[in-house]
């Protein structure tokens, strides 16, 4: 019985963790999208690969990041940390020549999860012929 509150409660924080980081991702875009004043660069960036899109892109896959974190805290093995992945988007918006830039968790199977995730996530297409590198940390226990 106890294990199964736990998990729940492990569950109702993890939820709540990717809301808040929702909300401060799509703050950050807004803000950037009305910083922008002129009406042709805003059609073109809405257009092309950038950072901005990254970020929403991994958000959306954020609990799949976040249950990496909540499995190990149910076997009792979480460490706190973040994990930088770096990674190249190619012209169909698949995943190229991802690896672990920093792992200050220590945890070889977090790492490993983050990898498995992110290696089979689908991006906007960089521009044709070419990739666009991307450096992303995810934080853990905060």
């Amino acid at each position: 019985m106890k294990k199964g509150i736990f998990k729940s409660i492990l569950f109702i924080t993890s939820l709540l963790l990717s809301l808040e980081a929702l909300s401060k991702i799509e703050k950050s875009a807004e803000k950037k999208v009305e910083s922008k004043s002129d009406s042709k660069s805003k059609s073109k960036s809405a257009k092309a690969l950038d950072m901005n899109a990254v970020r929403l892109a991994v958000h959306f896959h954020l609990q799949e990041i976040q249950k990496c974190y909540t499995d190990l805290i149910i076997e009792g093995m979480a460490t706190k940390g973040k994990v930088t992945a770096t990674w190249d988007i190619d012209d169909k918006g698949s995943v190229q020549n991802l690896f672990i830039k920093e792992n200050t968790s220590k945890d070889p199977a977090l790492e490993g999860c983050v990898t498995e995730r992110v290696v089979n996530w689908t991006f906007p297409a960089a521009e044709t012929g070419k990739t666009f590198p991307v450096t992303y940390p995810f934080q853990f226990g905060n």
